[in-house]
């Protein structure tokens, strides 16, 4: 195992960052309206839902962003983190596990 820091620009940062809340802001309003018993056929219940297909599709997109700018360079099995605060990316490669991305 061995482990590579980045530090990454903070628009790219800001940007993921920005998704990330939006996308678990919209899963505790929708998890909130269903622990209330909301009917889910309404326009609200439905606004909430598209914007948190939304937000997960952003998400999604800035994260695979990162890995195609940053970590897809590096070889072997690769997982990987970013600390909003500090814009520093930690890949951690197992060289064992082979060329397949976790």
């Amino acid at each position: 195992m061995k482990t590579i820091t980045k530090t990454l620009d903070a628009e790219v940062v800001a940007n993921v960052e920005r998704y990330s809340y939006e996308l678990e802001a919209r899963k505790t309003v929708i998890a909130e309206m269903l622990s209330m018993n909301m009917d889910i056929s309404t326009d609200a219940f439905a606004k909430y839902q598209a914007e948190l297909v939304r937000y997960n599709a952003m998400f999604e997109t800035a994260k695979k962003e990162i890995e195609k700018q940053y970590v897809a360079d590096v070889p072997g099995s690769v997982k990987w983190s970013l600390d909003y605060a500090t814009r520093e990316l930690t890949i951690t490669v197992d060289e064992a596990a082979g060329a397949a991305r976790g």
